[in-house]
């Protein structure tokens, strides 16, 4: 960012390719649990580095989480729209009561869905808020449905004030535990912070996870070949076809093996031709 020479101020942004969770979830249903770990380890990084610099971002939503490549083995889960974001009492310089707010004291601002208890209550702000909605967005994105399903405010508050729990779907999964604390109706009975929800995630073991725990890795690449395969097409006789090309050992009748091995020996005739005329 800085000032251009005319005098106008400027800043420069990161080009997001691909789009936010909310919209891969509505298009692909749950996803698997190892990628998964793979996306949110790596975007509780960058939230724990923001806790780490007393900020806490206080609206995480699957829309507010950004999937760049999606179904690419460079895909990420970015955070993005720290608008309405708070500081630490002990950040920035100074400390104490020199820390700054991005929002006002008293004034209530988030996606109902996803408002932490203790913020509803008294608006009291620390990492365990950013701990609660990342808790309700890894339940989500295993399942497909947003744990609390009304986004009528009145409906979601009082959700949030009963207390929510771990979707029935979850309760045999090896991270059930683990989402029940990231969502536990006390601040004080979460983890502490998204570093401390990280690493309790990457040490969970998820080879035991049963069958029919929301879509399984296989089913994700499915959904992506799909995608990548595009739309049917009307063949010769009338039928659909799939976009997805035929298999090798099916084109014009000829096997793979057939195919390489005319190829093998059109080389071979062609390094004859050309030893005959010394050209080697």
């Amino acid at each position: 960012f800085g000032i251009l020479p005319e005098g106008h101020p400027y800043i420069v942004m990161e080009f997001l390719n691909g789009h936010d969770l909310e919209e891969e979830i509505e298009k692909n249903g749950p996803m698997g649990i190892e990628r998964a770990r793979i996306l949110f380890s790596r975007c509780l990084d960058a939230l724990a580095s923001a806790h780490d610099d007393g900020i806490i971002h206080k609206d995480l939503k699957p829309s507010n989480l950004f999937l760049t490549y999606p179904g690419q083995p460079r895909e990420l889960l970015k955070i993005v729209d720290f608008g309405i974001a708070h500081m630490a009492k002990s950040a920035g310089p100074g400390g104490g009561q020199n820390a700054a707010r991005l929002t006002s004291q008293g004034n209530v601002v988030g996606t109902p869905q996803y408002l932490a208890p203790e913020y509803i209550e008294s608006q009291d702000v620390s990492p365990a808020v950013d701990v609660y909605q990342m808790g309700l967005i890894l339940c989500e994105a295993l399942t497909g449905d947003p744990v609390v399903p009304s986004s009528k405010l009145l409906d979601a508050v009082m959700a949030h004030m009963e207390g929510v729990s771990v979707p029935e779907s979850l309760h045999d999964s090896p991270w059930a535990n683990i989402l029940e604390r990231a969502l536990s109706r006390a601040a004080g009975d979460r983890y502490p912070d998204a570093g401390a929800l990280r690493d309790a995630l990457s040490s969970a073991s998820i080879d035991s996870m049963p069958p029919g725990q929301g879509a399984t890795d296989d089913e994700c690449d499915n959904t992506i070949d799909v995608l990548r395969a595009g739309p049917p097409v009307q063949s010769a006789t009338g039928q659909q076809e799939s976009g997805v090309p035929p298999a090798p050992d099916e084109v014009g009748g000829f096997s793979v093996a057939m195919v390489a091995g005319v190829a093998v020996m059109v080389a071979l005739v062609a390094v004859l031709i050309a030893w005959s005329m010394g050209l080697f």
